[in-house]
């Protein structure tokens, strides 16, 4: 019997980033699955949660990691804002927000 071999790609804190990130690379035809997210459900309360994994095939890591890479780079000098919708927080890796579903405003950008 064919046994499928998955690894980990990546390491989040908390569930929502994790999932932002599977859907991330599942949108680009990587299949992922995030593993511990149990877990941080029942210990939503801590802040020092760790062992919240994306894991992928491992015939698609090295694709994989390059694409979190990309978009790590995306989201540098990118700020957290403030739904407009419900004042919920808005992280930088988030296109949207988590508690409502409203996209992301779009940021003014400085000219120099």
């Amino acid at each position: 019997m064919f046994k499928q071999t998955w690894v980990a790609v990546s390491y989040a804190s908390n569930l929502p980033t994790a999932q932002s990130r599977a859907a991330f690379l599942e949108e680009r035809g990587i299949p992922c699955f995030v593993e511990g997210g149990a877990l941080a459900d029942e210990l939503a309360t801590s802040r020092h949660l760790t062992g919240i994994e994306i894991k992928v095939h491992v015939d698609c890591l090295q694709e994989a990691q390059a694409l979190l890479a990309e978009l790590a780079r995306r989201n540098v000098g990118r700020a957290e804002l403030t739904c407009p919708s419900c004042g919920e927080k808005i992280e930088a890796a988030f296109d949207a927000c988590w508690k409502c579903g409203q996209d992301r405003p779009a940021e003014n950008s400085a000219s120099a």
